[in-house]
Formats: C-alpha cells, structure tokens, sequence
C-alpha cells in the first residue's frame, strides 16, 4: 500500500508549502498531494483554498489576484509562529524538490473553471521534467479537465476524485471515454466490491484523508492501493 502526504506533510507543517512538502520527504512517503490553481496572470501555485484568506496573510480569490502579490504572503504564521516567512509555492518549486522516484498526485482545484488554459499551462509545467513524468497522477472532482487533459496528453496519468456517491462504479468505469488510472473516494464512499470491480478493470484505488488507525485497518481488508493522509510517518509506521 502507498502512502501519500496529504497537502504535504500537513500534520506537521502549513499545507502546501515547501516545508511541508520537504517533511513527507524525509518522512519516506510514496508519494505527495498537492492542489493547484491559477493566479490572474496565469502562475500556476500549490494551493488550496479558492481564496488565500485561511492559509496566508492576505484577502481575496486566487484567480483574482497576481502572482507577485501571493508571493508577498506569509503562508506559515497561521500554522504556528515556528513557520513564519514560509511563502506559497509555484509547480515548478515544487517539482524542482521532489525525487525522480517519488509519486506525485497534483489536484486540479474548482477554480481552476476560472482558467480555460490550466491544462495547457500545466502540462507545459511538467514537460520540463521528463524524468518525473511517469510517477505523476492528475486529478480533480471536475471531470471535464479530466477529459480535456486525456485529449492533450493520452499518456498522463489521470485521476476521478468524488467526495459523493454520484459515481456509481460501474456507471464510473464505462462514463465518457474516461481512461483513469486511478479513483480516488472519500472513505466512507468505497467498499469491497467497489475495489474489486475497479482493480479488475485496471484501476487502481487511493482513498482520503486517512489519518486514524482503524480507518487505515479497515482499508487493508478492502485491499486498496493506497491512502492520502496528513501523517505519513504515523501511516507507515502502523503498516511495518
């Protein structure tokens, strides 16, 4: 089963930054999840509110304001005062630090409906990494972009989110001309037959966000392939 650091290592540090990111490295973690989405003048950040007022010390949309601005943001004093001068990352910073043999799961956020070019915008992003290329996974509740990126490049790895039980598995399977690699369901949206059907069809199965013990032993007997959690190291651990 694969672990993946949820927002980074969030349980640890402010999501989606550097810091975060640089923890679930150390930690081992299979692989990292972010979430994306643009700014007005089209720079791709690590983000994940559609505005920037939890997470840093500035107001407002994401896609309504520039990327110097969301620059100028401290993104860690909300966390603790122990992150103060952490700032909000670009694709790019964070690709630059992940290792070539890492998995990384990069969300497509809702205001990305905003954007008709953050596919293209992305997918230039990660052509500059070749070497990473094969150990990244696309994913969004927004099955559109999906589709959109399916078109643009066939051989991404491409993921359905779902936090609802609209998706019926095997409705899922067959809906669109969707090749997925991967489903990822909130916990309580998956079952046994669930997984079974999937993996019969070549689909692999990661749930969100697990970061209780008997939640990840409940996974285990359903026979997932991994799981999204703010605790890495806690999660690796339990399954030693």
């Amino acid at each position: 089963m694969k672990i993946f650091a949820h927002r980074g290592a969030s349980g640890y540090a402010p999501e989606n930054t550097l810091t975060a990111i640089k923890k679930a490295i150390e930690m081992k973690a299979d692989g990292i999840e972010i979430d994306i989405q643009l700014t007005k003048d089209g720079k791709i950040v690590v983000i994940h509110d559609w505005k920037v007022d939890r997470t840093t010390t500035g107001r407002g949309f994401v896609y309504e304001l520039d990327f110097d601005y969301i620059r100028s943001l401290d993104a860690g004093q909300w966390y603790t005062k122990d992150f103060i001068g952490e700032v909000v990352p670009t694709l790019e910073e964070v690709l630059d630090i992940l290792p070539n043999d890492m998995m990384l799961n990069i969300e497509i956020k809702d205001t990305a409906r905003k954007h008709s070019n953050i596919e293209e915008k992305m997918l230039e992003v990660l052509k500059k990494y070749p070497e990473k290329f094969d150990n990244i996974v696309v994913s969004s509740f927004h099955h559109d972009k999906i589709r959109r990126l399916q078109e643009l490049e066939p051989k991404l790895k491409l993921a359905l989110l779902t936090d609802s039980e609209f998706i019926e598995i095997e409705k899922y399977l067959s809906t669109n001309g969707l090749k997925s690699y991967s489903y990822h369901p909130e916990i309580n949206l998956i079952s046994k037959k669930d997984v079974e059907i999937l993996h019969e069809n070549g689909v692999k199965v990661y749930v969100w966000t697990v970061n209780k013990e008997e939640d990840l032993d409940y996974l285990v007997t359903l026979g997932v392939d991994g799981v999204i959690t703010n605790y890495p190291d806690i999660m690796k651990e339990l399954l030693m």
